[in-house]
């Protein structure tokens, strides 16, 4: 089921550009994933995402996705 909900969301990002997407990576693991803000919120919260953004969170980098 998880891998279904994965696939449609990665052909959202795909099929409207125009969503804001951003490369989220685990820095002990090295895994990437392509994410949308909403996608950030609601696994971090906004204090989290903030941490996230400023490189405050020793777990996670942040960088823009630029098509």
């Amino acid at each position: 089921m998880t891998v279904t909900y994965e696939a449609n969301v990665l052909n959202d990002l795909e099929t409207f550009p125009e969503i804001p997407k951003w490369t989220l990576t685990n820095l002990f693991t090295d895994e990437e994933s392509l994410v949308t803000k909403d996608q950030l919120l609601e696994a971090f919260g906004e204090e989290g995402l903030m941490k996230i953004k400023s490189g405050r969170n020793t777990a996670w980098l942040l960088t823009e996705h630029i098509n």
